[in-house]
């Protein structure tokens, strides 16, 4: 047989670990309650067993037909066929799942601190099957036992039981808990609430219309008005525009006399529009006389 090969990191924690969780003297008890009741011997330690043939004899023995065919063969996947075989038999026993260990535990020594606990679990169920007199290992299974109450015990235990019911027929729940209201009033009157003003009517639901002002402050006249941005004139046919709100005379006078501004002399007549003549002074100041250079 080969030697195993070493492990290290995390693989060797575990093996600490479960190492640890091995208790030699409830590894003997298994031993020699599997002896007993099967009469094979020779069982050292629990590695012993990973042909599988004693534990399929146990469980025959507990109950009888449990395996059919038992293998006596050396081949491994025979053995393990056995191990196998055992472990549905104890789960049809009642042994709970999580009680068992797996094939490679046993096979492979993976994990016997659970095997050694399977066959206490076994013995725990041993002691419910019918026609089996024993021995016993393990501790036994709790016995469910039915409590009978009068009709005045009911009663008083109905009063100090609070109420989880409300309606018949209907289980407990946490509906209400949470208040999923909005508090968003319905009136046919207007309101002025927190958020802003509300307004319905008996047919329609309340709405957030009105709530921001989207007016624009235009106002509408037949007569001339100043305000803070321009001059609105309007008619009646016609709507308010932005018209004169910027003034874009270049106050140009139009005349048939001459005018003196601040930039320069314009001069027009009635067919003229206003120009820039004259604005800028091109004449170069020389002096025309008629009289003689002295």
């Amino acid at each position: 047989m080969t030697e195993k090969a070493p492990i290290y990191g995390i693989d060797r924690e575990l093996q600490r670990k479960q190492q640890a969780k091995f208790n030699p003297e409830l590894e003997q008890q298994a031993l020699n309650w599997i002896m007993d009741i099967t009469g094979e011997s020779g069982f050292e330690k629990t590695a012993d067993l990973k042909n599988g043939v004693a534990l399929c004899k146990l469980v025959n023995a507990i109950k009888p037909g449990s395996v059919r065919r038992v293998n006596n063969s050396k081949f491994p996947f025979k053995m393990m066929e056995n191990v196998n075989n055992f472990l549905l038999a104890c789960e049809k026993l009642g042994v709970p799942k999580h009680d068992l260990f797996m094939t490679v535990d046993l096979y492979e020594e993976k994990n016997i601190p659970l095997v050694i606990g399977s066959i206490h679990s076994l013995g725990s169920a041993a002691q419910k099957v019918d026609g089996f007199e024993g021995p016993y290992i393990g501790l036994g299974y709790s016995k469910g036992k039915k409590m009978e109450f009068s009709e005045e015990v009911l009663k008083e235990g109905r009063k100090t039981v609070p109420l989880l019911v409300k309606k018949a027929g209907k289980t407990p729940n946490q509906s209400g808990m949470f208040d999923t209201s909005r508090n968003i009033v319905k009136s046919t009157e207007k309101g002025t609430g927190e958020i802003g003003l509300f307004e319905s009517s008996v047919t329609k639901t309340t709405n957030q219309s009105g709530m921001f002002d989207t007016s624009r402050n235009i106002v509408k006249s037949t007569e001339k008005g100043t305000g803070e941005i321009g001059l609105f004139e309007s008619s009646v046919t016609k709507t308010t525009n932005q018209s004169g709100m910027f003034d874009n005379s270049r106050n140009i006078i139009k005349s048939t006399e001459k005018g003196t501004g601040e930039i320069g002399y314009f001069e027009s007549n009635v067919t003229k529009q206003s120009n820039q003549s004259g604005m800028f002074d091109n004449s170069r100041n020389i002096v025309k006389v008629q009289k003689e250079k002295k």
